[in-house]
């Protein structure tokens, strides 16, 4: 089933040429750094990324502890129903989130313009 709705953006910044925006399932987990559980449903994600093309094949890098993540939709299993609500909230959670995040990490976003994916990811 797929579970995962990704948005990329061209963007400009230190180490940085493109920022992922996604919304996934995730069972849920007990997160060590925070010492927190983490609820099972569908979350919102943010990631910058430096992506290369080196001939071959592509290289997609990012440092540790640069992108953030929410729960935004709770719920104890994944559904299609449940996918697409998620998926309908990433509009609403771009615009409240992304310029706020590229500002506090010195990111340009190069355009409104994005590629779109949607996949199954493993959970």
């Amino acid at each position: 089933m797929i579970n995962s709705y990704k948005r990329s953006y061209k963007a400009e910044g230190v180490g940085v040429n493109k920022i992922d925006c996604e919304i996934y399932y995730s069972k849920g987990s007990y997160n060590y750094f925070t010492y927190s559980e983490q609820p099972r449903g569908y979350y919102f994600s943010i990631q910058p990324l430096h992506v290369e093309d080196c001939g071959t094949y592509i290289s997609e890098s990012f440092s540790a502890f640069s992108g953030e993540k929410g729960i935004v939709l709770p719920c104890q299993r994944q559904s299609k129903g449940r996918y697409e609500q998620a998926k309908g909230m990433m509009d609403g959670l771009v615009d409240k989130y992304l310029t706020d995040f590229c500002n506090r990490k010195n990111i340009k976003l190069l355009g409104n313009e994005y590629e779109e994916h949607e996949y199954q990811r493993s959970v």
